[in-house]
């Protein structure tokens, strides 16, 4: 009986994948067509990484994010300078209030390249009033948002 363990992809792990091409489907969407080492073939959103600088016939890394119950698998590309787990600091420029059961605060923060990264604030924290500039940790990255835990 073969293996097929090379096949499966799981999740919280990180894979190489090759950009093969982008693509516009029906909705207008622009997608990646990344193929796994297994040769399997994988979309990603190309909208939600326009900073990533994401280039055809290029190998990057991707983890593997989420499997949700259909076993639909969703990719997060490795950011090219943030990491989860390390501490930066951010200028804030605005805040705004998820609506919801959470009431969850997001910022809108740029980073020391002067790019603007959407973030969302761990829940138990809740800024009352703008800060100029946050020590945050990037706890997690996922669909190109940063999650943050302001530091004390």
């Amino acid at each position: 009986m073969a293996d097929n363990s090379s096949n499966i992809l799981e999740e919280g792990r990180n894979y190489n994948f090759k950009v093969l091409k982008s693509i516009s489907l029906y909705n207008d969407e622009n997608y990646f067509v990344l193929e796994a080492p297994s040769k399997n073939k994988y979309l990603l959103n190309s909208s939600l990484y326009k900073y990533y600088n994401i280039l055809k016939n290029t190998t990057i890394k991707c983890k593997v994010d989420k499997i949700n119950c259909n076993g639909r698998i969703f990719l997060e590309p490795e950011h090219p300078y943030l990491k989860e787990g390390n501490k930066y600091v951010f200028k804030v420029d605005t805040i705004e209030e998820l609506l919801g059961k959470d009431k969850e605060q997001v910022l809108i923060v740029i980073d020391d390249k002067g790019i603007t990264h959407t973030a969302i604030l761990n829940r138990h924290l809740k800024l009352k009033e703008i800060p100029k500039h946050i020590n945050a940790k990037i706890n997690r990255i996922s669909k190109a948002r940063l999650y943050l835990e302001v530091a004390n």
